[in-house]
């Protein structure tokens, strides 16, 4: 899912597509929920681990190997509690579709077992009005979604357990790197930079010089970061829908698309390309690099006040982010 650089809402008409905005009355507001979206299973459904665990091995012995292969679409992660988004794929390559998964950490060397950690799936499938022309025809994917907390940085270990019936499968361990807080991109309760994002008067109107999405959204590259920054509540995406490494840049800046036309003018939303003149041969653009990000895609979720309330790095879901947004909307 993600990896370096270098890694039920009504159906809207054409012209709000192009560049109007939702009605944002309290009855759009409600909350999103896809039928293909799946609750946590129970912790209860997963073996525990007891006191005395000597490692993760004895703690999943009655697990089978040769579950769906955990893919982390995060690759930022701190002391304290952490949101894991992640994806499974079978031997094909294909992305699983589990009602019942949960994951179990432990340090690099398999000691110190904590868990089970139960996942939701979140679907990333948008209404039709909203899809780009690189999402509308392929296979909507999932993302699987728990919080895991570290205690320390450090290297861990990773294995996500599925259960299907009364059978339990792991996949194989997956590292994780815990890093020290404040050595990565802005954090929630932080002040984000001040970045100038580029508008259509900036570029005589070329729409194509400021998104990769097909066809362009003007609502999403219309307003310039720097001028709203702690006047307004803003989403800020950066993602490359159509030079993306992973296949998450283009579901999530539909979702962007569809949760802005919730919101209407309550929040401003904001889709920043990722390679100068989009163009990955010449590098990050600038205001990546003043997030310090490395990755794509990434969005924020700041509040009128300029605080940084929720972020998401790789894949996430219209129901997160609505929920997010919900936060921080007057």
């Amino acid at each position: 899912m993600a990896s370096r650089v270098g890694v039920t809402a009504a159906v809207l008409t054409v012209a709000l597509l192009t560049g109007g905005c939702g009605s944002g009355d309290q009855d759009a507001q409600a909350p999103i929920a896809r039928a293909d979206s799946a609750p946590a299973a129970a912790a209860s459904a997963f073996p525990a681990v007891k006191p005395g665990a000597k490692g993760i091995e004895q703690v999943l012995s009655d697990a089978s190997t040769g579950g769906p292969e955990f893919a982390p679409s995060v690759s930022v992660l701190t002391p304290g509690e952490n949101r894991i988004g992640f994806g499974l794929f079978n031997k094909k390559g294909v992305m699983a579709r589990e009602n019942a998964v949960a994951l179990y950490v432990a340090n690099a060397d398999g000691t110190n077992p904590k868990g089970p950690y139960p996942a939701r799936r979140e679907s990333l499938k948008v209404p039709a009005a909203f899809q780009s022309e690189q999402t509308a025809t392929e296979e909507t994917p999932y993302v699987y979604v728990t919080t895991v907390p570290f205690l320390r940085p450090g290297k861990y270990g990773v294995v996500a357990v599925v259960k299907r019936g009364d059978a339990l499968l792991a996949s194989t361990p997956s590292p994780l790197t815990v890093g020290k807080p404040g050595s990565g991109p802005p954090a929630v309760g932080e002040t984000p930079p001040r970045i100038t994002t580029l508008t259509p008067k900036d570029v005589g109107g070329d729409l194509g010089k400021l998104t990769t999405r097909k066809p362009p959204l003007r609502s999403l590259v219309s307003t310039n970061f720097a001028e709203v920054l702690g006047g307004r509540p803003v989403v800020l995406g950066f993602a490359t829908p159509q030079l993306c490494q992973t296949r998450i840049c283009g579901p999530v800046v539909d979702i962007m698309a569809e949760i802005q036309a919730r919101y209407g003018k309550q929040v401003e939303f904001i889709q920043q390309e990722v390679y100068v003149d989009n163009d990955p041969s010449k590098g990050l653009r600038p205001q990546l690099v003043r997030f310090r990000l490395q990755t794509e895609p990434w969005a924020y979720v700041i509040d009128r006040y300029g605080k940084i309330a929720a972020r998401f790095e790789g894949a996430f879901s219209s129901e997160e982010l609505d929920a997010a947004v919900r936060g921080v909307a007057p």
